[in-house]
């Protein structure tokens, strides 16, 4: 039998991930078997544990094909300038890019939704959601020196507590994401998120001091 060549390979390490894309939206991580997702790729379960050991690693090649919103939002708050006044309103505009940005794309939508699936992930898929929830601190982290610098400038009440503020930031993304993708609930990203962001940005510039 001929050996499949780079290009063949990955054609099929592609199909395997659409594939998984596929049925982890449509009934869970923790509900889909490698048999299942080897059977819907069209490969032998042999060509699918040449590029995957296990549902874990299946699930962390396919979070790495998308830019998920935690990755832009650690990405681009780690490159604002310190001193300089206006990071505030640069973090809520980044926050209504990033959403506007998952709202456009499908894909990214599907994958995230799979992933706050938090629940499901567990056993050998634990190293997955250990990963993300390092993410999540990382997040929660930058954010708090986001308000730190932000008080520093005035730009927001000094008697705010960064670390809180920080928390309730992300508590407030996440439930935004739960919300609209997970819940199937009544917020629409593209309508909905701008106006979810300003106002809850806007309460942080007019929390009273003390």
């Amino acid at each position: 039998m001929a050996r499949k060549t780079k290009a063949e390979a990955e054609q099929t390490r592609e199909a395997i991930l659409d594939a998984a894309e596929a049925i982890f939206f449509e009934k869970g991580v923790a509900r889909t078997t490698l048999d299942e997702i080897s059977r819907a790729a069209g490969v032998t379960r042999g060509a699918l544990y040449w590029h995957f050991r296990n549902k874990a690693d299946v699930l962390t090649a396919l979070v790495e094909r998308v830019e998920l919103p935690i990755d832009r939002l650690l990405a681009e708050i780690a490159e604002a300038d310190a001193g300089e006044r206006g990071l505030l309103g640069r973090t809520r505009d980044l926050f209504r890019r990033v959403f506007r940005e998952l709202a456009e794309d499908a894909q990214r939508q599907r994958v995230f939704t799979i992933l706050i699936q938090g629940t499901e992930l567990v056993g050998e898929m634990q190293p997955v959601q250990d990963h993300f929830e390092a993410k999540g601190n990382a997040l929660v982290a930058a954010l708090c020196r986001v308000m730190e610098r932000c008080r520093e400038t005035g730009e927001v009440p000094p008697g705010l507590d960064p670390a809180l503020a920080a928390s309730a930031v992300h508590a407030f993304l996440i439930g935004i994401h739960m919300l609209a993708l997970r819940c199937g609930g009544p917020i629409d990203l593209r309508r909905d998120a701008p106006a979810m962001i300003d106002m809850f940005f806007d309460g942080l510039v007019g929390r009273p001091a003390g």
